[in-house]
């Protein structure tokens, strides 16, 4: 008998009753077999079990998958690749993080080849990329005056930014500097003519003007800010910031500068100016949407970007959703998420997973192994985290808290059906990838994964070297970066309350975060209502009654 052979055999225990190995026959029976080429019908999954990758039996469904394995088990080339060629065959939505970039270098040609419409935020220098404004989305939202799914993106744009901040010895500075994140940011986007001005680099800005010591901006600011009304949220983030002591109020800005440090450079400001992109195409039943995040494995720089952007596009859809007759997405959108335990922490991560299922989102989660998850998370959320995942797909590991997990969720009476010393040794034979499947209720089945470069719809080419066939060319995209278009917050301000617009300013930020207005301030300060308060101010300054 072939070595591989016995490796295999022996996870299979011919007893007909109780907790045992699953066999290829059973897996066939129970997990739906999928063509593994473009075609409207069925639906995409990791395929676990084929003999050809030209046929597949999938862990599908709408259950969440998590998929564990230490640095060099396979995960891309065994799990994600071919569960992003299974999902585009049968035309599913996805979201791609992709650390290295090869994922999107090896599938986008194929996905563009296939009616997709491809997209790649890229933070690699030198490389094509979308672009894409992180307060594009809540403005349209306070336009519309959905001022509550507005203060939810930027609660957690700011929540995301400033979770490398946190201390458990003074939480107090890292909610300080967030909500003063939060206060910019809703005052940029109620004062702004257009989306172009609404951006990071103008946030930034304005925080930098208000911090400096004996700056007539930062005096004038103040004002603004107490002036408003103490049921205003926008009062109520900035308060904390500007009516404390200097050497608070600096220690406050300082961090709240660190936090957007990120966005700090000439070629993320050029990427974060404007959308490239249509929010509206995930969720149009005509459209196939492909977005990449390439973000460099090197540096966790840009990871709080990815985590923001995943945050932002699922409350994009979870919002379009509950406007449907059916409360469910058309197409499905999966989020396969590389290195997941690698980007900060995104508050609500629990709920968003529970959520997604009746909306028709699925979540891939890929971690190299417990402890990085708990360090983001916390042992009871990442526990939460990993049991909201009824797919279970474990590669490889040598950590000892992780293998004794895995066993016990194996289970096996009255002997372990697997031991740790079986499953730190599970083996990569290319071009199988020995893995073990927990699915929901049912017995755990040992898979031998194929490898990526054994699916020939994939490939253009086959290549000189079958164990690396030639991709199609890769569909980068053809946006240039967006124009940064300055808007000098802290100026405006100035110049308002300079005149006697002072009233007119503060009776329009009061109106636009209630949602009773949705024009821009130009167009209220010509508006009857606005010309009517700036006569009132007139008049009393005549008789010197201010």
């Amino acid at each position: 008998m072939a070595k591989e052979e016995f490796s295999y055999l022996k996870y299979i225990d011919p007893a007909p009753a109780g907790r045992r190995f699953l066999t290829d026959e059973e897996i066939c029976s129970l997990a739906p077999e999928i063509d593994l080429e473009p075609t409207k019908a069925g639906e995409g999954g990791i395929p676990i079990l084929t003999r050809d990758g030209k046929k597949a039996s999938i862990l599908g469904g709408d259950r969440h998958a998590l998929i564990i394995g230490a640095t060099g088990s396979m995960k891309t080339r065994a799990v994600l690749i071919p569960t992003l060629f299974s999902l585009a065959c049968h035309g599913e939505n996805m979201i791609v993080s992709d650390p290295k970039g090869e994922i999107f270098a090896k599938t986008s040609g194929f996905l563009k080849k296939n009616g997709y419409e491809v997209h790649c935020l890229n933070f690699r220098p030198g490389t094509k990329s979308s672009t894409w404004n992180p307060l594009d989305l809540p403005f349209a939202f306070l336009k519309e005056g959905n001022v509550d799914r507005a203060i939810e993106l930027v609660t957690g744009f700011a929540g995301i930014l400033c979770n490398n901040l946190k201390s458990d010895r003074d939480p107090y500075w890292h909610s300080a500097a967030k909500q003063l994140i939060q206060g910019l940011c809703f005052l940029l986007m109620s004062l702004a003519d257009s989306p172009n001005q609404v951006t990071v680099n103008n946030v930034m800005a304005c925080l930098a003007a208000i911090s400096g010591e004996e700056c007539e901006k930062a005096d004038t600011f103040k004002q603004l800010i107490n002036a408003l009304p103490a049921t205003s949220f926008v009062a109520r983030y900035l308060t904390g910031t500007v009516n404390n002591a200097k050497n608070t109020a600096r220690c406050i800005t300082s961090l709240a500068t660190t936090a957007l440090g990120p966005f700090d450079g000439s070629s993320i400001k050029r990427l974060t100016a404007r959308t490239s992109f249509s929010y509206a195409d995930f969720v149009d039943p005509k459209k196939k949407v492909a977005f990449f995040i390439v973000v460099p494995d090197e540096t966790d720089t840009f990871n709080g970007i990815t985590a923001t952007f995943v945050k932002e596009i699922y409350e994009y859809l979870i919002e379009q959703a509950s406007k449907l007759p059916t409360l469910t997405l058309p197409r499905r959108v999966n989020f396969l998420l590389d290195e997941f335990a690698n980007l900060p922490k995104i508050d609500g991560i629990t709920s968003m997973i529970s959520a997604a299922r009746s909306r028709n989102i699925r979540f891939y989660l890929v971690v190299q192994n417990n402890a990085q998850l708990e360090a983001n998370y916390g042992r009871s959320l990442a526990e939460t985290i990993k049991y909201n995942c009824q797919n279970w797909v474990f590669l490889a590991s040598r950590e000892a808290e992780l293998l004794s997990e895995v066993r016990s969720v194996i289970g096996g009476d009255p002997e372990p059906l697997a031991s740790i010393a079986d499953l730190s040794s599970l083996s990569i034979r290319f071009p199988r990838v020995e893995a073990i499947v927990l699915s929901d209720r049912s017995n755990p089945y040992f898979a031998r994964l194929l490898d990526m470069s054994r699916y020939p719809g994939l490939w253009a080419e086959s290549g000189p070297n079958p164990n690396n066939p030639l991709p199609y060319p890769p569909a980068y995209p053809a946006a240039g970066k967006g124009e940064v278009v300055d808007f000098d917050l802290a100026q405006f301000i100035s110049d308002e309350a300079d005149d006697d617009a002072g009233d007119v300013l503060v009776e329009f930020l009061s109106l636009k975060e209630q949602g009773l207005i949705k024009e821009n301030y130009a167009s209220f300060k010509k508006s009857s209502k606005g010309e009517e308060i700036a006569q009132r101010r007139k008049i009393l300054k005549d008789l010197d009654l201010l």
